[in-house]
């Protein structure tokens, strides 16, 4: 009777002992994308952990987000674009910013009308964002300018030119041609 005993009990410690721990599929994940890898099979792995969380928790923004960043370090934009927008279309928290990221990835890949019309509709949600208007501007400027990597030539006052266009006449403390050329360079957005 006590053999009995002790093997039940042996047998319930090793059966909670060989038990699995759920899998954090988006910690597993994030710890991929924080090594800054480009191999593409790590990043093949990340991806696959963001899927898996996002069929446990598929409202959640924070996996959506980190698959779109995984997406984008494959160089697989579309893909990005395309989760953004069901994103977009399946939230109301948070779409001013899922805008500006598909406006920045759509301007990454040249589709300067795509990256003005989401940073147009990341203004819906707030009508004051001074970095949004300065993305569009800056956006203009690679639009009129920029053709296949050569630069044409524009000076301050186009860019003013374009900066009353963009902003509207409201608007306190529009920006100077300055905060977005020095010389004949274009200044990186800072705020």
């Amino acid at each position: 009777m006590k053999l009995l005993i002790y093997s039940t009990i042996a047998f319930f410690i090793l059966l909670s002992g060989c038990t699995r721990k759920p899998v954090d599929y988006l910690a597993e994940g994030r710890k991929i994308l924080k090594t800054n890898t480009t191999d593409k099979k790590e990043l093949n792995k990340a991806a696959e952990y963001f899927k898996a969380e996002l069929k446990r928790n598929p409202n959640s923004l924070e996996t959506l987000a980190n698959l779109s960043n995984t997406y984008d370090r494959m160089n697989e934009r579309d893909s990005s674009i395309r989760l953004i927008t069901q994103a977009i279309q399946s939230h109301n928290d948070a779409l001013e910013n899922l805008y500006i990221f598909r406006g920045m990835e759509n301007f990454i890949m040249n589709n300067y009308d795509g990256s003005i019309q989401d940073f147009k509709s990341a203004l819906s949600f707030n009508s004051r964002n001074k970095r949004v208007y300065k993305m569009i501007v800056t956006t203009m400027i690679f639009k009129k300018y920029n053709h296949e990597g050569s630069w044409l030539s524009f000076d301050k006052k186009d860019v003013a030119n374009i900066i009353n266009e963009v902003y509207p006449k409201d608007f306190s403390n529009k920006p100077s041609a300055d905060e977005f050329i020095s010389g004949n360079k274009l200044n990186s957005i800072t705020e």
